[in-house]
């Protein structure tokens, strides 16, 4: 199920049509034996357990842990525990870099980690740090009235990438060069994963992202490979 399919069963205080939808731990477990996909997806548990299966591989997941699932990876969402207590934050591209304008939320080489490891386990701080941003968007969301909802919702999730970012960060050794801001590689890079995330199921060619990007394939490959 993709954010859009997503979006009914949940109060229309939980989302922005073709922006965001964020699952409270009260509504989480609605999640529960659902096939996810076609929608970005960061997952923070803070209480309990949940089993999942990520591209055919199985995980436990418990307390103080992170998911961040790209658009392209579908995730089973299998067994909770009775004491779970999770959020779920659903993003589209557009919003997302709406949000974030041009900075880089994280270390360069992040998105392909993510990938490979999507589970990332935090510590209890870090987790009531990232707690305290969500629901810092929960009661921006909830507020249908307010004049400014979208404007804010953006700026608490820019909030929270930046607090997740930066746990990312500490986690790191190697940020001696790391710039907070995107260069015109990077956009590159955001341009080839939009289009992967709206044609990973009919086009299969760096050819036809390429095109799509005005650039030479070789270029294009070549970017890729360095940032991701």
């Amino acid at each position: 199920m993709t954010q859009k399919e997503l979006m009914p069963l949940f109060p229309p205080t939980c989302y922005l049509k073709g922006g965001i939808l964020l699952v409270s731990p009260s509504d989480f477990g609605r999640l529960e034996g659902r096939t996810l996909g076609g929608s970005r997806l960061f997952m923070l548990v803070c209480h309990g357990s949940l089993s999942l299966q990520i591209v055919g591989r199985n995980y436990e997941v418990r307390a103080y842990a992170f998911l961040d699932v790209m658009e392209t990876v579908s995730i089973q969402m299998e067994q909770f525990s009775p004491d779970l207590q999770a959020w779920g934050v659903f993003i589209t591209f557009e919003f997302a870099s709406e949000s974030l304008k041009n900075l880089r939320p994280g270390p360069q080489g992040y998105l392909l980690e993510r990938l490979n490891i999507p589970v990332q386990e935090l510590s209890e701080k870090e987790c009531g740090t990232l707690e305290h941003q969500l629901l810092l968007l929960r009661e921006c969301l909830s507020d249908m009235k307010h004049f400014y909802r979208q404007e804010l919702a953006q700026l608490y999730f820019k909030s929270f990438s930046l607090e997740l970012g930066n746990i990312m960060l500490s986690h790191r050794e190697d940020t001696d060069r790391f710039t907070p801001h995107i260069n015109k590689y990077d956009f590159i890079t955001l341009g080839f994963l939009k289009l992967v995330s709206r044609y990973f199921s009919s086009e299969h060619t760096v050819d036809f992202y390429a095109e799509s990007l005005c650039i030479s394939t070789k270029h294009l490959t070549r970017v890729v490979k360095e940032k991701i």
